[in-house]
């Protein structure tokens, strides 16, 4: 080209050609450095540098990394749930236990534990407490458990229930008869003994039971109570409110829930809640012979007389002041027996 330059007589050209001269495309885009050539719309061909991709032990490592972490964190997860459904069965708990005492404060006297064998027991008679006014207005309250209609035996409180074990809405399957009823996770504590030997009548929530909640002393005629009154009042607790409990989370084996069998040493006693017909539906007792239950798994006998819970190591307790409290389901039993029982004169040894 310089040669044809001169014989023009022109002076040769001294313009260097562009590096992207040689590999300019037919189009007349050019490239503009790079790996891959890509038109960008301006003429420009740009060259983009492609990603490297994650080799495949990578990417293992990367997953396992993940899984580990996982791992970590889901006990944390699950104990923060736990933590909240403990928290939320105290509230409820605390709202019963007020709901008892606002009773005391209306009719002089704590809950009986049931009007008489075989009528409503306290869960019935606290209703209006707990903004269940109308539930309590289905109940012919002279009249015998079995003889209520089946609206009101089906009158579901969530203030019963621990959210660690269930919610409301069953009925109990098993124990009842043809008379099935709402459940209920929390149980009046009648004393310490499971027999007052000697005693008649003998059963633990009777009249003759150490505990806050026990039988009232009622009058009964043509299978319907004429009159009640309540034996336990704040004023004949003198270990104090604040060390005698006054209910406390029932044991009920998770196969057996809403399964009740009087008597039988295996069963969980879950009938309904407000049946008075079987104590062990509706009381515990906790002392000598009768330690708390060690978990939802405990596989002792004679359950349908002991506290237990779903919370992992402990147990919680309504005392007569209207707290709630926790119990180490190691707890020793005579400090069970003294808690439980409204006037032992005992001191309670430190815990």
């Amino acid at each position: 080209m310089a040669v044809r330059a001169i014989l023009h007589g022109r002076q040769p050209s001294t313009e260097v050609p562009a590096p992207w001269a040689s590999d300019a495309s037919p189009d007349g885009a050019r490239p503009c450095g790079g790996v891959a050539n890509v038109t960008d719309g301006t003429g420009c061909r740009g060259l983009v540098r492609r990603a490297r991709a994650f080799t495949l032990v990578e990417l293992l490592v990367v997953i396992a990394i993940i899984a580990v972490l996982i791992g970590l964190l889901l006990p944390a997860v699950q104990s923060a749930r736990e933590a909240a459904r403990r928290t939320s069965c105290s509230g409820n708990m605390r709202q019963v236990g007020l709901a008892c005492l606002q009773y005391h404060e209306s009719r002089g006297f704590l809950p009986p534990a049931r009007l008489a064998d075989q009528h409503v027991s306290w869960a019935v008679l606290i209703l209006p407490f707990l903004e269940q006014q109308a539930g309590y207005d289905l109940w012919d309250l002279p009249a015998q458990y079995y003889a209520q209609p089946a609206e009101a035996r089906a009158v579901q409180v969530p203030s019963f229930f621990c959210p660690s074990r269930r919610g409301p809405g069953r009925l109990s399957t098993q124990g009842d008869g043809s008379a099935p009823g709402a459940l209920g996770d929390f149980a009046a504590t009648c004393g310490n003994l499971v027999r007052y030997t000697g005693a008649s009548p003998d059963w633990q929530d009777s009249v003759n039971a150490n505990g806050a909640i026990i039988t009232a002393r009622s009058s009964v005629a043509g299978g319907r109570v004429a009159s009640y009154r309540g034996i336990v009042s704040v004023a004949v607790i003198t270990d104090g409110t604040n060390s005698t409990t006054m209910l406390g989370e029932k044991y009920v084996r998770r196969t057996q829930h809403g399964i009740g069998v009087p008597g039988e040493a295996n069963s969980s006693g879950d009938g309904s809640i407000y049946n008075g017909d079987h104590e062990w539906w509706y009381s515990r007792v906790a002392g000598a012979g009768v330690p708390l239950c060690d978990g939802p798994n405990d596989t002792s006998l004679y359950h349908a007389t002991r506290f237990g819970s779903e919370h992992p190591g402990i147990c919680q307790f309504v005392f007569c002041d209207g707290s709630v409290r926790s119990l180490a389901n190691s707890t020793a039993t005579t400090v069970l027996a003294s808690l439980t029982q409204r006037n032992d004169g005992q001191v309670i040894p430190p815990q």
